[in-house]
C-alpha cells in the first residue's frame, strides 16, 4: 500500500509519520502541499506540527493547499486519511470532520477522581466474561 504523507510549511513530524508508514510495511510518498496530485497513494496522513500555531482554527489557512482539493475529492470516494494533531484540525477545517464551528459554544469538562475499589473492578470483569460467553443476563446489568 502507497500511503502518502503531505508536509505543510513549518510541518515536524512529517519524517516520523514516513518513517511509522515504512516500519507498518507500507511504501511512504512524500506528498508537498503545493502538489496538485496524490501520486497515485491509497491513503493519506496529515502529520502533526507548529506550522500555524497550536490553537484552535490552525487548521484554516493549511485547508486551502492545493493538496488538499485533492485530499477532500479522494477521501469522499473512500480513500482513508489520518490526521494528527495539527493535521486532525485540518481535516476539521476542510469538513471532512466536524468540529470546526467556531460559532459553537465552547465545551465544558468536569474531572473528578473515580475511585476504584477492588469490588468493582472484580463486577465489571464479571460482566465482561459474560458478554463473552453470551450470556443475556450480563446485557441487562
Amino acid at each position: 500500500m502507497k500511503v502518502g504523507v503531505v508536509t505543510f510549511p513549518g510541518s515536524l513530524d512529517d519524517v516520523d509519520a514516513r518513517r511509522a508508514v515504512r516500519f507498518g510495511g507500507h511504501e511512504a510518498v512524500a506528498l508537498w502541499h503545493g502538489d496538485h496530485d496524490l501520486r497515485g497513494v491509497d491513503a493519506v496522513v496529515l502529520p502533526g506540527g507548529f506550522s500555524y500555531g497550536d490553537y484552535l482554527r490552525c487548521g484554516a489557512i493549511s485547508r486551502f493547499a492545493p493538496v488538499m482539493t485533492e485530499v477532500i475529492e479522494a477521501a469522499g470516494k473512500g480513500m482513508p486519511v489520518l490526521g494528527i494533531c495539527n493535521g486532525f484540525q485540518i481535516l476539521c477545517e476542510s469538513h471532512l470532520l466536524p468540529g470546526a464551528d467556531p460559532q459553537r459554544p465552547p465545551q465544558v469538562q468536569l474531572h473528578r477522581p473515580a475511585p476504584a475499589h477492588r469490588e468493582h473492578l472484580d463486577a465489571v470483569d464479571q460482566r465482561l466474561r459474560a458478554r463473552r460467553r453470551g450470556d443475556d443476563r450480563a446485557q441487562e446489568r
